[in-house]
């Protein structure tokens, strides 16, 4: 069980505390691909204010047995082994686009780190300085499978629009299809990690 939250934090940035633990070497995200697709009511929702999600590159645009549309992007990143603290970072990004106006609402640089039992997604909003949070993460209501060779899991879970996604939505368009905190997106992924350590020694011996 503890191997499974290990990797689980590393795919989204997520840390929980350890009560008097010491802090150990980080463990390296590897292969991390993660997926975000919007809830068949986010999407109708979008459809009906004529907003589609779209992804930038190097992510890609993929879509769901039923049609709903989903973004892909790798991630890297590390974690501690005693969970004291996690970093994900996602490569490409995400938009929305109003289909009729042009209006575009871009998210780049996505970023997840977390301490406690939640993370949070953070994002460049249009190419602005600084960025924003945009998502969060309960552990609790994840969904979680070891995956034994390569040593790795498979998650899913609901990742939450922030008051601060909701009021860029409605600053790009007018209005925003959700509400605080609802459900923005359904997040799958699968990741391995690798000891930094032995990322070391392998990188050694194949010079």
């Amino acid at each position: 069980m503890v191997a499974v939250v290990v990797v689980f934090a590393a795919l989204i940035g997520f840390a929980a505390p350890a009560s008097g633990a010491q802090a150990l070497p980080p463990l390296k995200i590897k292969n991390g691909q993660v997926e975000l697709c919007q809830p068949t009511r986010v999407h109708k929702a979008f459809e009906e204010a004529g907003i589609a999600l779209e992804a930038i590159a190097p992510a890609k645009l993929t879509t769901t047995g039923t049609g709903r549309p989903c973004v892909h992007m790798t991630a890297q990143g590390k974690v501690n082994l005693d969970l004291t603290d996690g970093l994900a970072t996602m490569d490409g990004g995400f938009m929305f686009t109003h289909q009729a106006s042009g209006a575009q609402l871009r998210f780049t640089h996505v970023t997840s780190r977390a301490t406690g039992d939640a993370c949070v997604v953070t994002a460049i909003v249009n190419d602005q300085p600084s960025p924003i949070e945009i998502l969060t993460f309960d552990l609790a209501e994840a969904s979680v499978s070891p995956v034994p060779v390569p040593p790795g899991v498979e998650a899913r879970g609901p990742l939450r629009g922030t008051a601060d996604a909701a009021a860029a939505l409605q600053e790009a368009f007018g209005a925003s299809p959700i509400e605080d905190g609802a459900v923005l997106f359904d997040v799958t992924g699968r990741v391995e990690l690798l000891s930094t350590a032995v990322g070391a020694a392998t990188g050694l011996l194949e010079k």
